[in-house]
């Protein structure tokens, strides 16, 4: 009204301007005064407020004549009222009608179900069909959802950025949707809280839940997007329970403690007859194995056989046998065998008269140009925001900033050599720095059990066990990231990481130290036509050439344990590797050998940075005297080395 827009006015606004406001109310005839204000009472009391929306037929024509004598008393027309009150039907039963249908459609929609299935987006290139990873899965969810027929069941895909766990879920969704006849699958993308949103609104709609419902959930500003998921899961949930069985794949969950008050619950009964499948990277989180959840780990890469088919299928060059080079080159992990895979596809398409093949990529590896062949598919792929570096350079930043355990695992294992160091040696390393450290942690270093279990929920770590021992290592590509991370601490820093890998190694042989010298025995012949042993499932390797010696020789070959004899080591020295006996099985004479007896040893910290590797031999037993052995090569750099059975 102060504006004066009379467009925007309502009855209510009208008849306050004329009856009561300053400027006319109090200039009004008594006439005009007493018939505005009975129309105003008729619009509130017989018209606008009436309960049930209708009134009898007398009713009716006795509040009509009054509308019709204020009408002539003010002088305005009545022709439109005189229509109104002549009007023998009203299309109330018509309406009425209407309304019962539209009830009928409703109840309709709201039984209704149809099955569908919402899969994770596709990449921009072929994808390996890992059909053993997809029936092992599958057979897992099925396992599942027969012991837990009326209740909510999980399985977790876990794994590090780029090991394909949303593609390989996708394939095993797709698989579960083929076999069913009246299920549901649907993706949901769990990686922020807004994406979710946009996932649980495209679930209702896809069950067709209300989109009035809907609609204005969404749009309401006064709502969060907390609560507007909470409520669009709860309308969704009421149409889920039409349903028999269903499978939610719930994608990309960076944190599951964050994520799990907005995921279905088992204490939901709209919820009861489905299964969720998640992926990932967050695996201190995901809770331990029971009878309705499991965990499947797809860090270790692809299999081989699939690795080199995608390869070969992106590429286009059936290389097999460089191929099997670069796939083990890349730890088999799906998203850099897409990128490399591109970057020679699109390299050869641009010097078609070249000869380019898988060779030539490996010597890109091998000059550390991994991260500048990532570009390609990165640019072309929309599913996927990040190459594999980067993505593996992202979640060890955060774990490093996050997790002190794991910032210290980090630096040691990428330190050492490329293969699996021992669990042991690593939570040795751990305590030895929080040792020196001047932050309070409150015993949170004491007990290397916790230490190992902390290290092994990492996704970042993959871990082996050999002969009752855990062994830790991390892909290539993480290697490549962390060391160029720890190349940015102070030179000091560095030194210390070193120094403290050695006192942790020393220690690791002073725990395995026994009185039992030996370990790993063998007894055979050697003949003039040489010999070959592979010891302790070969990690050591022993030649005799022909004719090393002239007449059958019996030996004992025996790898001793660690720390049965060692040389005098100096403070920042350590034994990292084997001792290697061989000796007569006579009690009298010594062996003579007439050639050179080969011996490869594998070594736990050939790499190690900031100290030569050195071989000794022990030249008297009893004073545990040492001497240099000459002659020794590191195999890795030396071509040509067929004479080495390794």
């Amino acid at each position: 009204m102060i504006n004066g827009n009379r467009a925007e006015w309502d009855c209510t606004m009208l008849f306050y301007a004329i009856l009561f406001s300053d400027r006319i109310g109090c200039n009004l005839d008594a006439v005009v005064q007493s018939n505005v204000d009975d129309l105003r009472e008729f619009r509130n009391e017989v018209f606008a407020h009436l309960p049930r929306g209708q009134m009898s037929k007398e009713t009716f024509q006795t509040e009509i004549a009054k509308v019709q004598g204020a009408f002539e008393a003010l002088g305005l027309s009545t022709a439109k009222i005189q229509e109104i009150r002549d009007q023998v039907n009203f299309p109330t039963r018509h309406l009425n009608q209407c309304l019962e249908e539209i009830k009928v459609l409703n109840d309709q929609l709201l039984n209704e179900i149809n099955p569908f299935c919402k899969l994770p987006p596709k990449p921009s290139h072929d994808v390996a069909a890992r059909s053993y990873e997809v029936a092992k899965i599958t057979q897992e969810l099925k396992q599942l959802k027969e012991t837990n027929e009326s209740r909510l069941s999980y399985l977790y895909i876990s794994g590090n950025p780029g090991s394909g766990k949303s593609q390989l879920a996708g394939l095993v969704a797709q698989q579960i949707f083929m076999e069913s006849t009246d299920a549901f699958v649907m993706t949901l993308n769990a990686a922020d809280l807004d994406r979710l949103l946009d996932s649980y609104v495209s679930f209702a709609r896809h069950l067709k839940c209300s989109e009035y419902a809907v609609t204005n959930t969404l749009n309401n500003k006064d709502l969060k997007t907390e609560e507007k998921i909470a409520y669009i899961k709860s309308l969704a949930g009421t149409k889920v329970e039409l349903y028999d069985s269903w499978l939610l794949l719930v994608d990309n969950v960076v944190s599951i403690p964050e994520m799990h008050a907005y995921l279905p619950d088992t204490g939901n009964s709209h919820w009861s007859k489905g299964q969720l499948l998640i992926t990932t990277q967050d695996t201190t989180s995901i809770p331990p194995d029971n009878i309705f959840i499991k965990q499947m780990s797809v860090g270790k890469g692809m299999a081989p056989s699939d690795a080199t088919s995608l390869l070969a299928a992106i590429s286009g060059i059936t290389d097999d046998e460089t191929a099997k080079k670069v796939a083990h080159a890349l730890d088999y992990q799906p998203l850099a065998l897409a990128s490399a895979a591109t970057f020679l596809r699109q390299l050869c398409d641009s010097k078609p008269s070249s000869n380019l093949g898988w060779g030539d990529f490996l010597e890109k590896l091998d000059e550390g140009k991994l991260k500048n062949t990532e570009t390609f598919l990165l640019n072309t792929n929309a599913s996927y925001p990040y190459s594999m570096t980067t993505a593996i350079a992202l979640a060890v930043e955060k774990s490093m900033l996050s997790d002190r355990v794991l910032k210290h695992a980090f630096n040691i294992i990428s330190l050492c050599a490329p293969q699996p160091l021992n669990l042991d040696i690593v939570t040795n390393y751990i305590q030895k720095v929080e040792e020196n450290s001047d932050t309070n942690t409150e015993g949170e270093f004491n007990d290397k059990d916790v230490i190992g279990l902390r290290i092994c929920k990492s996704s970042l770590l993959l871990l082996e066990e050999d002969n009752s021992e855990i062994y830790v290592r991390v892909h290539q590509v993480e290697r490549d990231v962390i060391q160029r991370l720890i190349k940015q601490h102070w030179e000091t820093q560095r030194f210390e990481v070193v120094h403290v890998s050695i006192l942790s190694l020393n220690q690791f042989i002073v725990d395995r130290k026994t009185d039992d010298y030996t370990a790993n025995g063998f007894r055979g012949t050697v003949t003039s036509e040489g010999f070959h042993l592979d010891l302790n499932a070969g990690a050591i390797h022993l030649t005799f050439p022909p004719d090393t010696v002239a007449e059958p020789t019996d030996i004992m070959v025996y790898k001793w344990k660690y720390g049965a004899c060692l040389p005098q080591l100096t403070e920042n020295e350590a034994v990292v590797s084997n001792v290697i006996e061989i000796s007569a099985v006579s009690e009298v004479g010594g062996l003579k050998f007439n050639s050179e007896v080969k011996v490869v040893l594998s070594h736990s910290a050939a790499g190690l940075e900031g100290y030569e590797v050195v071989l000794k031999r022990l030249t008297d037993k009893e004073t545990n005297e040492w001497e240099e052995t000459a002659g020794c090569d590191d195999i890795r750099q030396v071509s040509g080395i067929d004479f080495y059975p390794v």
